[in-house]
């Protein structure tokens, strides 16, 4: 009767301790998670609101959005409109440091992205705020930010993460968020 009851018991503590195979995975996220999550300050130069209520797609670049910039601008619209009826719960901004001649190109080619400037002396509390991974400028680093509705800095993507794996995280944090 004993090996009924605490043969199951045995056997998965077993499992769980002394086997590496049995385990949940350490990480189910595609980028790079910001622990502890980190509150973004107000930025000078733009709405202060500008990150309150809604989940962000976050884009930070030079003033001439060609290139990569252009190639993640189009994987955030691409990201938000596979996110079918959620797709209101989610924004789209591009920060960009002045002067920006090629600026007028991303507002035209992307009607409902939000863009603003940063400058960088007076923001530069809120260009702190951002970690450095991997790369050196924030600017030329191509990375696409989640920012909670909270205003909270949570993922951080590479340029060469694979854009699935954003998608799927960004449906992730939607499913389980009971805000924004």
């Amino acid at each position: 009767m004993a090996i009924v009851f605490l043969g199951p018991l045995s056997l998965a503590a077993y499992l769980y301790y002394e086997t590496d195979n049995w385990r949940p995975a350490a990480k189910s996220h595609h980028g790079d998670l910001i622990d502890p999550a980190r509150k973004l300050p107000p930025l000078h130069s733009a709405n202060s609101d500008l990150f309150d209520g809604k989940w962000t797609l976050l884009y930070i670049g030079h003033g001439d959005c060609s290139g990569r910039c252009e190639q993640a601008l189009h994987d955030m619209r691409q990201i938000r409109l596979a996110l079918g009826k959620d797709r209101d719960r989610m924004q789209r901004v591009l920060l960009y440091l002045a002067p920006a001649p090629g600026m007028d190109v991303a507002k035209t080619k992307h009607p409902a992205l939000i863009v603003a400037e940063v400058d960088a002396a007076r923001d530069a509390q809120f260009l702190k705020t951002f970690p450095m991974l991997r790369e050196q400028d924030l600017f030329t680093a191509g990375r696409i930010y989640i920012v909670d509705p909270l205003g909270n800095l949570v993922l951080s993507y590479a340029q060469d993460t694979n854009r699935s794996g954003l998608l799927e995280d960004v449906k992730r944090l939607l499913k389980l968020s009971r805000i924004g």
